[in-house]
């Protein structure tokens, strides 16, 4: 699939809210880190495998980071590293300078001066194949969001061979891998404890593989240690989405930093809600809370457990409720999803007749739509053509037409 611009970023000082809200305002481009003094950062630039490092630079701190850099630049050459908020100051410029910087931009950042520095890591990623991530995330317990990221993964592997990997991310009372049946030797918290590179070997040690093929990444066994740092975290997920087709994620129901790193990785976000005032108040909610920290066009409103009769509240309500369009809806089978759920067969292998397993092969083929229109676009943009502006370019092979 179209390889996706990774890009961290990377502050001693505090975080730059104008580089983050122009990073987000890009298409096609995913935050694969953001990075502090508690990391090592030649170690995570090694496991993240990013494209693009963008430091801030307007703190005390410049000169230590600048002296840095000299050696991260030595050290990862293919890396595009970009400066952000650099004083006009003499001495610092030629540190600057000798640290070998890709760009330097002013902050507060423009999103345009942001775009022709990354031209240059852009230009390199034809080549590069990269899957898609989706996250699942529900309103609330019981809104359904395991079983659609387990079968929406299972019937993301049937079509045309795809690589599918599921994560379950509710650390403490997940239960993906028990809704697939399988037993995993090793889980998340093994993987996280890894110092050396996420490569392909390493990954499927430590995944658990369904007879669909899906592979499953299960939660720690122990809720008392189920902590995972957020570097690591990034690390995996970048290192599932350039060994897998697709990557899908059960997101914890909380607003967290876990939450974030995922949603900067998203290429689409799920939210599950349902046709009842609770869940639909608190879906309210988090799209209120994610807006302006989250690329809003990557949002998905799903609604589960649709009645057959209308009731009070109606999916077009829902949509009016939330401004958002309702991309899937997904119609309430409890006896058929209950029965699948405790075979721990996903629906769309145990009941692939029913309705609800059609909704789900809906589901997948408009993600493989997006996915193809995605696709269809970048192999259009590989180069840039005659005649045509590298800004103009760069708007086609980020998703910025």
């Amino acid at each position: 699939m179209a390889r996706a611009l990774k890009v961290a970023t990377y502050q001693l000082d505090g975080e730059d809210e104008s580089l983050r809200s122009a990073l987000l305002s890009i298409d096609g481009l995913r935050i694969a880190g953001q990075w502090d003094a508690s990391v090592e950062l030649d170690g995570v630039i090694r496991q993240s495998r990013i494209d693009v490092l963008t430091v801030v630079l307007s703190g005390p701190s410049s000169p230590k980071l600048l002296e840095r850099l000299g050696s991260v630049a030595r050290e990862h050459p293919e890396l595009t590293v970009i400066g952000v908020g650099l004083p006009n100051d003499p001495e610092l410029l030629k540190l600057a300078m000798r640290a070998r910087l890709s760009e330097l931009i002013d902050s507060p950042v423009d999103p345009e001066r942001l775009l022709q520095a990354l031209a240059g890591a852009a230009e390199k990623l034809a080549s590069r194949p990269s899957g898609r991530l989706i996250a699942v995330r529900g309103t609330g317990g019981g809104s359904g969001a395991t079983t659609i990221a387990a079968n929406l993964a299972v019937e993301l592997a049937k079509r045309k061979e795809r690589r599918v990997a599921v994560v379950d991310l509710d650390l403490k009372f997940g239960h993906v891998a028990t809704m697939l049946d399988v037993s995993p030797t090793h889980t998340l918290a093994e993987l996280a404890q890894q110092s050396e590179e996420y490569d392909e070997r390493l990954l499927n040690n430590a995944l658990a593989k369904h007879e669909s093929g899906v592979s499953v990444l299960a939660r720690p066994r122990d809720p008392e240690n189920a902590n995972v740092s957020l570097v690591k975290l990034s690390a995996i997920l970048n290192a599932l989405l350039e060994n897998f087709d697709w990557v899908v994620v059960d997101e914890p129901g909380r607003s967290d930093m876990t939450a974030r790193v995922v949603q900067d990785l998203a290429d689409a976000l799920l939210l599950v809600t349902q046709l009842a005032v609770p869940s639909v108040r608190n879906a309210s909610q988090i799209i209120a809370a994610l807006t302006g920290g989250f690329n809003m066009d990557r949002m998905r409103v799903l609604v589960n457990r649709v009645p057959k009769k209308g009731g009070v509240f109606t999916a077009e309500k829902v949509a009016d409720t939330l401004k958002r369009p309702i991309f899937c809806e997904i119609p309430d089978d409890w006896e058929t999803v209950s029965h699948a759920v405790n075979l721990g067969v996903p629906v769309v292998l145990d009941a692939p007749d029913s309705k609800v397993a059609a909704a789900f092969t809906r589901l997948a083929g408009l993600l493989e739509g997006e996915a193809s229109r995605t696709r269809a676009a970048a192999a259009g943009a590989d180069q840039p053509p005659s005649g045509k502006s590298i800004m103009g370019w760069l708007r086609d092979r980020l998703g910025r037409g």
